[in-house]
């Protein structure tokens, strides 16, 4: 059984913040590792083969039987968004299949622009430790000039030691999450609230600023827009995309404006629901102050690892940063 680590809120233990095993397209979010259980075990036959939009229901599966119950993680809107970034994900995605052709492991890269991102990298529990998880990942591509490799990791030992030896620099993380009291962010009035697709253009010219993403997020905001979630928006200076209590992506011009902006999103979730904001980092007081400010608490987080650095005023998703 995964492991749990400490409770943000008291008495809600099984909300958030799960430290074992890390989910990614459940975009609550972080990376789904989960390849590092102790213990070594003889290895069995298995084969590699490249990931397709075939394969959508068995990596979704697979990922319901290792990641479990959890917030955000209904397993159609889970499945739609492996789906998603099958389509044309990066030629080193990849299946393992036992001898009976079982998918027992799975990564899947995309590119987006100069971004090359691990959105997920998963191994059955009872193939862990049996060099599967290694395998995938030698498939993950080199360092290229004019690239930046991104993953965003569990705090697992073994998952962060290969990353890091993938060349990748570690970029230290927390996550916020908790309920928030009655009335405690007040609603902001310049901030408009629209449906991703309405806001695709907004969002995108957001993003591709030079402290932000520095990239479009382009037909990313239909996965968004298929799942129901909600766009806040402050002009054309800040948006963030909201399902639930999850905040997915933040992207801003300055600072002034992704505060606002995340106040908005935080002051329309539903009463009771789990606020959930991962991978906070270095840099990103503008962000961490407003979540304290809410009455959230942090926690710490796998660490987020880049070839290069990344934009402060961009909070990413795991499924395509």
């Amino acid at each position: 059984m995964p492991q749990l680590g400490q409770s943000c809120v008291l008495g809600f233990a099984a909300l958030c913040c799960e430290r074992r095993l890390v989910e990614r397209l459940w975009d609550c979010f972080c990376l789904g590792t989960a390849m590092a259980h102790a213990g070594y075990r003889t290895a069995t036959s298995y084969e590699l083969r490249p990931a397709g939009p075939s394969d959508t229901a068995a990596i979704g599966a697979l990922a319901r039987e290792v990641f479990g119950p959890g917030p955000d993680r209904d397993p159609r809107a889970a499945e739609h968004r492996i789906a998603h970034v099958l389509q044309g994900a990066h030629p080193s995605s990849a299946v393992a299949l036992d001898a009976a052709g079982a998918v027992i492991g799975a990564t899947i890269t995309i590119q987006r622009g100069p971004l090359t991102v691990l959105s997920l990298a998963i191994v059955h529990e009872d193939w862990q430790s049996r060099g599967v998880g290694r395998a995938l990942l030698g498939r993950f591509p080199a360092r290229e000039p004019g690239r930046n490799r991104v993953i965003m990791s569990s705090p697992d030992p073994k998952a962060m030691r290969r990353y890091a030896a993938l060349g990748l620099h570690l970029r230290p993380t927390v996550s916020a999450c908790g309920i928030l009291r009655p009335r405690a962010v007040e609603p902001v009035p310049e901030a408009i609230a629209i449906s991703p697709r309405e806001g695709a253009q907004l969002v995108d010219a957001i993003a591709q600023a030079e402290q932000a993403r520095g990239v479009p997020y382009g037909r990313d905001v239909e996965m968004w827009h298929a799942q129901g979630d909600t766009l806040h928006v402050i002009d054309d200076r800040a948006a963030v995309v909201r399902g639930g209590g999850v905040l997915r992506i933040a992207v801003a011009r300055d600072p002034e404006a992704g505060r606002l902006a995340l106040r908005a999103a935080l002051a329309s979730v539903p009463p009771g629901e789990t606020v959930h904001l991962r991978h906070l980092r270095e840099g990103q007081d503008w962000a961490i102050g407003e979540m304290l400010r809410a009455g959230l608490a942090l926690s710490p987080e796998g660490p987020l690892f880049s070839d290069e650095p990344l934009g402060p005023l961009h909070l990413p998703t795991g499924t395509v940063f």
